[in-house]
């Protein structure tokens, strides 16, 4: 709760804990004995054996991953090492965490992980086992908390009741101004460092800090009763100038001012409740008004309600004893980390903007990326620019980056800079389809016998059957050729009379993807009509090349690569 008062934290630099990662705090780990611990030799032979420690992963769902897998190969099934083995990765990733923040105290000494250090890890240790059997006790409620799927959904929480009792948490962090450590104090004190002394240090601050707020509050119930008198003063100036004033001018105004006077009859319970109901409003108004003026000050209300709680706290406080965990390993109890040194925290990039930054960088796209002054791609490697994108993302249900990725398409949408600069969406998406190799697909048109040989294929983007000539993707370590040679083999089973011919290259819709796709010419010696439906072809047709004028005004030939090559191909001949 303290940690409200200053939300924000800063990381290490990353050079301060490069060798603090969750997997140098795993090896650490595996290098403990713990001989009255029945689990533990048996979890810690199941972590070193995953590929993922092998490796010096760092990412604990991957951890987790395997060790589930790992649990699944198991003949024997028994299934407590594997809860346990989790358990030690989670605390693990809790220390890694732990170590990346900056200038925080530690129930352990920091000294122990470094790299020069050749004792044993006496106070980790300790701590370490502590976490650990905290977090396991006893195996209670483990089938409830490892080897569980990962989630992504919410589930209400239905154990208010044992909550602790926030509201009180909070007055009490209220009492007290948290100050980070004084930039001249070089060295951070373990936890345990004087921690008797700290606490009754801090118990003097809370009780000065309720003094000084019960005299606050004191005094606005001063002021309430001054505004009283007050009250009660002027009221009766006003009745005697009033009187005055009707006397010497010969106004009969004192029937107007009967309202200040409540009759003698009226004097009751219920008078008297009045007068102090007005007393109250009035008194609220001017305090509330001093206190927006003055925010030491309360208003009525607040200091009513506030003498009470800051005696009640102030006698809890004085009989409280700390109910929190201190490491039980006192050695080197003196020992400190030495400040560190703070970065920034860099703004979180989603998924896809990240993917979108790594595709920028690999030299294989780079024409894809080239400036434009009619669609100019925003700078993403701005973080204002990054910032704004996400705020898009979040306003407008906008995705930008690399949205989906395949073997075969990668689906890019661009940060695109609007052109009017006051526009309040200074960016917006536009969506394209790119090769993930960078090489072009391949179209043939296969020539067997003054026939061409048409493909009768289900298409599942239209959801139809289309007549149209054999096309495909490029391999990586294939020439364009080798690749039209090769799809016209899987395809129809040809047989290639000569080396493929190129005709151009085309690109079938600019307006949705940048692919381009060459266009070959291909004599035929022989080919197979398949038996079984293979990637949606059904038969392969045989038509004279004098037909295909009459199949494209039928409509017959509606694909555009196929158009787009016989195009290619009328050019050629003539």
């Amino acid at each position: 709760m303290s940690a409200l008062h200053d939300i924000y934290i800063p990381p290490k630099a990353p050079e301060e804990y490069k060798k603090l990662k969750m997997q140098n705090i795993i090896t650490f780990v595996t290098e403990f004995e713990n001989p009255q611990d029945p689990l533990w030799d048996k979890a810690i032979h199941i972590i070193k054996n995953l590929s993922c420690y092998q490796n010096g992963n760092n990412d604990r769902s991957v951890y987790l991953h395997k060790i589930k897998q790992k649990f699944k190969e198991d003949a024997s099934k028994c299934k407590t090492p594997y809860q346990y083995a989790e358990a030690i990765i989670n605390i693990c990733y809790n220390y890694a965490c732990e170590l990346s923040i900056c200038n925080v105290t530690k129930h352990y000494d920091v000294n122990e992980l470094s790299e020069n250090f050749s004792g044993e890890k006496t106070t980790f240790r300790s701590d370490f086992l502590n976490r650990l059997n905290q977090d396991w006790h006893d195996g209670n409620l483990a089938d409830e908390k490892y080897l569980l799927d990962e989630t992504m959904y919410f589930k209400e929480f239905e154990q208010l009741k044992a909550l602790p009792k926030f509201k009180i948490a909070t007055r009490y962090t209220g009492y007290v101004s948290y100050k980070t450590t004084a930039e001249n104090e070089s060295i951070i004190y373990r936890y345990e460092y004087n921690f008797n002394k700290k606490v009754q240090h801090h118990k003097k601050e809370i009780h000065a800090s309720i003094r000084k707020h019960l005299l606050l509050a004191i005094i606005c119930l001063f002021m309430a009763f001054a505004i009283d008198r007050c009250l009660d003063l002027f009221q009766d100036q006003l009745q005697i100038y009033m009187t005055a004033f009707s006397t010497t001018k010969k106004l009969a105004l004192l029937p107007c001012i009967k309202w200040i006077h409540i009759p003698a009859g009226l004097k009751s319970v219920a008078g008297q409740a009045l007068e102090w109901l007005l007393l109250l409003i009035v008194s609220e108004v001017v305090t509330s008004g001093l206190a927006h003026v003055c925010p030491v000050l309360s208003s009525l209300s607040d200091a009513l309600g506030d003498i009470g709680n800051l005696i009640k706290d102030a006698i809890d406080i004085s009989f409280a004893k700390p109910a929190i965990y201190n490491n039980n390993c006192m050695a080197d109890i003196a020992a400190g980390e030495k400040r560190n040194k703070s970065v920034p925290i860099s703004l979180v990039l989603s998924p896809e903007l990240k993917k979108y930054i790594k595709y920028q960088k690999n030299g294989i796209h780079a024409d894809l990326f080239k400036n434009s002054s009619i669609y100019p791609i925003a700078d993403v490697n701005d973080e204002s620019i990054t910032k704004n994108l996400m705020q898009l993302e979040e306003l407008y249900g906008y995705k930008f980056g690399v949205v989906y990725q395949s073997n075969f398409n990668t689906l890019i949408v661009d940060p695109i800079k609007s052109s009017n600069s006051e526009a309040p969406k200074k960016f917006f998406p536009y969506e394209r389809i790119v090769s993930p190799n960078g090489k072009n697909g391949v179209v043939m048109i296969p020539k067997y016998k003054n026939n061409f040989l048409l493909l009768n294929q289900y298409r599942h983007a239209p959801r139809k059957m289309q007549y149209s000539f054999p096309r495909g993707f490029s391999e990586d370590n294939s020439t364009s050729s080798e690749n039209a040679a090769r799809e016209l083999k899987e395809e129809i089973g040809a047989t290639i009379v000569n080396e493929p011919i190129l005709l151009g290259n085309v690109i079938s819709d600019s307006g949705l993807t940048g692919n381009r796709v060459d266009v070959y010419l291909v004599e035929i010696e022989s080919f197979q009509q398949n038996q079984l439906v293979h990637e949606g072809i059904k038969q392969i047709i045989e038509i004279p090349v004098n037909k295909m004028d009459d199949w494209i005004r039928q409509g017959k030939i509606d694909d555009g690569f196929s158009l787009s090559a016989y195009a290619l191909y009328q050019s050629h001949i003539k």
